[in-house]
């Protein structure tokens, strides 16, 4: 049967891990666990015989990987696998999955509500409540008539794109894909012209080799936006900044209001539901992050 080795906690109790491996050792799987550790030679020493490893967020290398020869399958109890060798992974026929669709209402909601904060600028007003002072300087600006980009219009980002319409933010968004499914009120752009003309950008896809720099490939797209057209560099943005647009329009919203560079972070939480995919049989071959499952297809 398989080793099944824990590299870090989950952040569930003894008592929830304990009830979780049972039925794994009930179908003769052997279930070992251990405290976290960055240092690679400790990592491997205890995933070397491992058929399967569950892990976080604690970082897994690729020298890791490729000195684990019976390692078939590394699941990440998280949604981000930017801190996975998936290069030794892949050269080594070693599956990867991640815990998608777990978080989806509360990402969101934390999008909206880091808007809303950056915004009016909810802490400094609050620090100067405290202290008798006024709002001077801190009036903000309402997101009504802001337009907010999406980056990833997958379970998350259409979920975020559904509470920014109904503030009345005009809503773009770009994907790896077209999807024909999407509400009347999300436009569908390149990613040129999301980043040139949005207000808000929020990124909801994972953190790899071609979404690496998006927030400098927005600036870069902004200033190009206010360039005089006689000026702007040949581009598949085109010449046209859409409906109702002039070029620049975003960029003069934006030095109003103070800009909001990138409207949410990873949202992303321990899971224990790794442990309970191990009880059935492991996918084969590396996959896409998220593509174990319906719901991790949908989240890009």
């Amino acid at each position: 049967m398989s080793k099944i080795v824990l590299l870090e906690s989950l952040g569930i109790s003894q008592e929830e891990l304990a009830a979780r491996q049972a039925p794994l050792e009930a179908q003769g799987h052997t279930f070992v666990s251990y405290p976290r550790t960055a240092d690679p030679a400790a990592l491997i020493q205890e995933a070397r015989d491992a058929d399967a490893v569950i892990l976080a967020n604690m970082p897994l290398p690729g020298s890791v990987i490729q000195a684990c020869d019976k390692l078939k399958f590394i699941d990440v109890a998280f949604t981000g696998v930017d801190h996975i060798g998936l290069d030794a992974a892949k050269a080594n026929g070693i599956a990867v999955s991640n815990a998608a669709g777990y978080s989806n209402e509360a990402v969101a909601e934390l999008v909206l509500g880091m808007a809303l904060s950056l915004s009016r600028h909810l802490t400094a007003v609050e620090q100067r409540c405290r202290t008798g002072g006024t709002k001077d300087g801190l009036v903000g600006f309402e997101l009504a008539g802001k337009t907010v980009g999406i980056v990833g219009l997958g379970k998350i980002g259409s979920r975020t794109a559904e509470l920014f319409h109904a503030l009345g933010c005009p809503i773009l968004a770009h994907s790896r894909t077209v999807h024909a499914d999407a509400p009347a009120y999300v436009r569908q752009v390149s990613l040129e012209e999301l980043l040139a003309q949005s207000d808000l950008v929020a990124l909801h896809c994972p953190l790899n080799d071609s979404t690496r720099g998006h927030d400098q490939r927005r600036q870069t797209a902004a200033d190009e936006a206010h360039r005089p057209a006689a000026q702007r560099r040949p581009g598949p943005r085109g010449g046209s900044p859409g409906p109702g647009r002039c070029p620049g329009q975003g960029h003069h919203r934006r030095g109003r209001g103070g800009r909001i560079r990138q409207g949410t972070a990873p949202g992303r939480q321990r899971t224990a539901a790794a442990l309970q995919e191990l009880s059935g049989d492991a996918p084969c071959g590396l996959r896409h992050p998220g593509e174990h499952d319906a719901a991790g297809r949908d989240r890009l």
